[in-house]
């Protein structure tokens, strides 16, 4: 009895997926599609970046707090709006879970493939999309990926 090595080495992962209904966004499929968002469990390299993003946003505004302390009023307003933070105080970083959520959601989706905006987009668009989707990335991905045939 005991860990089988070779099992183990002969073992093919494949990736945890689901399908998820989104009918919110079914203005941006096709007529004939269903909306449907196919996401995928994050590996542990996946799941680090998406951790250490969290510090990078701290990083990062630190450095536009420093950057920003000089720049008049109107034009910091201007910045925060095109990058669409203009509900935020500029000197207010975005949530730790939030940042997280994003990396988890551009990383783990499959169809469609989305970028880190791509994801901030639909965070901003619909909230409860953005955590639905979320949700079911950090579920699965908690659950690891599966064993092919």
């Amino acid at each position: 009895m005991g860990f089988d090595i070779t099992k183990f080495d002969q073992a093919k992962i494949v990736d945890r997926t689901v399908e998820i209904p989104v009918p919110e966004l079914a203005v941006f499929f096709a007529e004939d599609e269903k909306p449907i968002w196919k996401v995928r469990q994050l590996g542990a390299l996946e799941l680090a970046i998406a951790n250490e993003a969290k510090n990078v946003n701290k990083n990062l505004q630190e450095l536009i707090d420093k950057l920003l302390s000089s720049v008049p009023e109107d034009k910091v307003e201007a910045l925060l709006e095109s990058l669409g933070l203009t509900q935020r105080k500029p000197d207010t970083p975005a949530p730790e879970d939030y940042v997280y959520r994003v990396a988890c959601l551009y990383q783990g989706s499959v169809e469609p493939e989305i970028d880190q905006v791509q994801a901030v987009r639909l965070a901003l668009m619909n909230g409860n999309v953005f955590y639905k989707l979320s949700n079911k990335i950090i579920q699965l991905s908690g659950q690891g990926a599966q064993l092919g045939e």
